[in-house]
C-alpha cells in the first residue's frame, strides 16, 4: 500500500492536520504494509511518470491518495500506463475542493472505468454529494471521517476553568465564507436581550477570500476591518477576537470555554476540523446544518445542536432566532466535568486516530471489480463546462445576485437535514 502526499506543507491548516493524522491512522492500522512517496506541488507530467515507475517496481495493492493537492490526474494516468502484473486499486480521500476539480477529475474518467476506485468521503453530506456527481456501484463511495489525533485533542480536567460567564467559542478562519459577521449579530442579539452573563470568544486569522467561487471577492485587509467595526459599533464587551492560535494554544481555549459555535455555509465545508477537536476536548456544539457539519450530531445529539440553513438574502443563512433560541438552550445546561469527560469519550471514539481504525480496515474490505465506476453525472460535466467560460468562478450568481441554478443543484445534498428535530 502506498500513501500519497504532497512534500509541501499545505496552506490550509486544517489540511495540515488531516493528511498528517491520515498518515498516522493508515500507519497504526497497517503497519509495514504502509510506505509513503512524497510529490512536489508544482511537479510536472515527467515527475509524475518517474513516481509512476517507482511505483510499478514497487507492485502496491493499493495507491493512496490523502492530500488535498496536487489533483492525481497525472500520476493517476501514468500508473495506468505502466507494464504491472495487477494494477493496483486507487483510494482517493475527498476534501472539500472536489467539485471545483470537475475538469482533472474527467480527464481521468475513462481511467476510472477500467480501475478499481474508491472515494473515501468525510461526512455523510459528503457522500450524498458525490452519489449526485458519481454513477457507480455500490460500495466505490465511502464514509470516513477525518481522524483528530485524540491523544493530543482529548478533555483535561485540569485545563478546565470555571467561568463566571458562559463562554462561546469559534475558532478557525474569519471570513465571509464562516458567517462571522453574522455569528456576532447574532449573539449580540442574545446577549444583550436574553442573557447577558455570556461572552463570544473568536479565534483565528482573518481572510479576505470573500467567496470567490461565487464570484464575490475583498480587498486586502477589508474583512478585518469590516468586523472590528461592527464590533465597535455593538459596544459589547462581551464579544472578544483573540486572533490566531497555534495547537497549544487551541487546546487550551477548548477547555476554557463550555461551548463551540460555527454558523458556516462554505461549498468546501465537508467536514469541519475545528467542531471535531471542540468535541473531542468535550465541548458541546452549535453548528449549522450544512455539510459536514451535520454528521456532528451522530456523536451525541443532546450535545450537538444543529441550526437549519436556507439562502436569506442571497446568502445561505440560519435563521436568526432559531440561532438565538439555540445559544440559549446550549447556556442554559452547562455541562458539569464528568459530562464533558462522557462527551470527550464519545467523540473520540467516533473521531479519533484509534477509534478509526476499525471502519477504515472496513473499507478495505469491500470487494470491488473493474468498472464498478461508470462515470460521472451531467451535472458534473456541466459544472466543468462552467469552469471553463467563468474560469475561477463555476458558480457565479445569476444576473439578479441569486445563486445559479447548477449551484443548488450540485450542493442540494448539503441543504438537506439528515435529523429531524422532532
Amino acid at each position: 500500500m502506498i500513501l500519497i502526499r504532497r512534500k509541501q506543507t499545505s496552506d490550509w491548516v486544517s489540511c495540515q492536520s488531516i493528511t498528517k493524522n491520515l498518515e498516522s491512522l493508515y500507519r497504526k492500522s497497517f503497519a509495514d504494509e504502509v510506505t509513503t512517496l512524497e510529490i512536489s506541488a508544482d511537479a510536472n507530467k515527467y515527475d509524475h511518470w518517474l513516481m509512476a515507475k517507482e511505483i510499478a517496481t514497487l507492485e502496491p495493492t493499493h495507491v493512496v491518495f490523502i492530500d488535498h493537492t496536487p489533483h492525481p490526474v497525472d500520476l493517476v494516468t501514468s500508473i495506468f500506463m505502466q507494464e504491472m502484473k495487477v494494477k493496483p486499486s486507487f483510494i482517493f480521500h475527498i476534501f472539500g475542493d472536489f467539485s471545483l476539480q470537475s475538469q482533472s477529475w474527467l480527464q481521468i474518467e475513462e481511467v476510472l472505468k477500467d480501475s478499481k476506485s474508491i472515494f473515501i468521503c468525510a461526512s455523510d453530506k459528503e457522500v450524498l454529494l458525490l452519489k449526485n456527481l458519481i454513477n457507480a456501484k455500490e460500495g466505490v463511495i465511502q464514509k470516513l471521517p477525518f481522524p483528530i489525533d485524540g491523544d493530543f485533542f482529548k478533555f483535561d480536567e485540569k485545563k478546565v476553568k470555571n467561568n463566571k460567564k458562559f463562554k462561546f467559542l469559534y475558532t478557525g478562519r474569519l471570513s465571509d465564507q464562516k458567517n462571522i459577521m453574522e455569528l456576532i449579530q447574532y449573539f449580540n442579539q442574545y446577549n444583550k436581550t436574553i442573557n447577558p452573563e455570556t461572552e463570544l470568544v473568536i479565534a483565528g486569522p482573518y481572510d479576505d477570500l470573500g467567496i470567490p467561487f461565487l464570484g464575490k471577492r475583498m480587498k486586502k485587509g477589508s474583512y478585518g476591518l469590516h468586523v472590528e467595526n461592527l464590533i465597535s459599533s455593538l459596544a459589547n464587551d462581551n464579544i472578544k477576537v483573540i486572533g490566531n492560535c497555534n495547537h497549544e494554544e487551541l487546546r487550551q481555549i477548548y477547555h476554557e470555554c463550555d461551548a463551540y459555535v460555527s454558523l458556516s455555509t462554505h461549498n468546501d465545508e465537508d467536514y469541519g476540523m475545528a467542531p471535531a477537536e471542540a468535541l473531542t476536548c468535550g465541548l458541546p456544539c452549535l453548528l449549522s446544518d450544512w455539510g459536514g457539519f451535520s454528521s456532528f450530531s451522530f456523536v451525541d445529539f443532546s450535545n450537538v445542536v444543529l441550526t437549519p440553513v436556507e439562502i436569506r438574502k442571497n446568502k445561505i443563512l440560519p435563521e436568526a432566532m432559531d440561532v438565538v433560541k439555540k445559544l440559549h438552550l446550549i447556556s442554559s445546561k452547562k455541562l458539569e466535568i464528568s459530562e464533558r469527560a462522557e462527551l470527550s469519550n464519545k467523540a473520540l471514539k467516533r473521531l479519533s486516530i484509534d477509534g478509526l481504525i476499525r471502519p477504515l480496515k472496513e473499507i478495505y474490505k469491500t470487494e470491488l471489480k473493474e468498472g464498478s465506476f461508470h462515470s460521472f453525472h451531467g451535472n458534473f460535466k456541466s459544472l466543468s463546462t462552467t469552469h471553463l467560460i467563468n474560469g475561477a468562478t463555476p458558480y457565479f450568481r445569476a444576473p439578479n445576485g441569486s445563486y445559479s441554478t447548477l449551484y443548488k443543484e450540485i450542493y442540494a445534498p448539503y441543504f438537506k437535514r439528515l435529523i429531524s428535530e422532532n
